[in-house]
């Protein structure tokens, strides 16, 4: 028994630097518990990447990078980084997808243009030999041909109603 009434004993004194440990382990513990569940509430909220949406795909890279940067040390950070490196191939996939598409689409507007063209010097060749009702179907070719906002479809229509003119006038 300690003679001294209200000094601490040895064993009081090698206590205290032990709860202190304690106290302050537990409370990085439930600091980094809180933490990981914030950053786990963000992931929550990213906003999907809809299949072959390359704006939304974009925008989740985005927002899985800017997450990545900011909570380097959250313990979801290996999904992370999966699926930053599947939406960054997706992003590379979608946009060679829209080059694609895009060439498509300008090819076959040269195509168009092209056979409106080819069918508009034929009906020439034909008003030169005075087969108006071949020109008159090369021109109504040439207009169904066409491509949208074709700079050469008004004299298209004007040579169509010359040709017109032209067949009532002989018949």
């Amino acid at each position: 028994m300690n003679a001294s009434y209200g000094k601490p004993s040895e064993e009081t004194k090698s206590l205290k630097p032990m709860v202190v440990r304690t106290f302050v382990v537990s409370l990085v513990i439930s600091f980094m518990a809180l933490y990981q569940a914030h950053v786990g509430a963000l992931w929550d909220e990213l906003p999907p990447a809809a299949g072959g949406d390359l704006d939304a795909t974009r925008t989740r890279l985005a927002a899985v990078s800017t997450l990545m940067d900011r909570h380097p040390l959250w313990v979801g950070s290996y999904t992370e980084r999966n699926e930053r490196s599947e939406l960054s191939m997706r992003v590379v996939q979608l946009e060679t997808e829209k080059t694609i598409a895009d060439s498509r689409s300008e090819s076959d507007e040269v195509n168009k243009r092209l056979a409106a063209e080819s069918a508009r010097e034929q009906a020439g060749g034909f008003v030169m030999q005075k087969d108006f009702k071949n020109a008159r179907l090369s021109l109504e070719k040439a207009l169904k041909m066409a491509p949208e906002g074709w700079s050469g479809a008004e004299q298209v229509r004007a040579d169509l109603a010359a040709v017109k003119n032209e067949l009532e006038v002989t018949e």
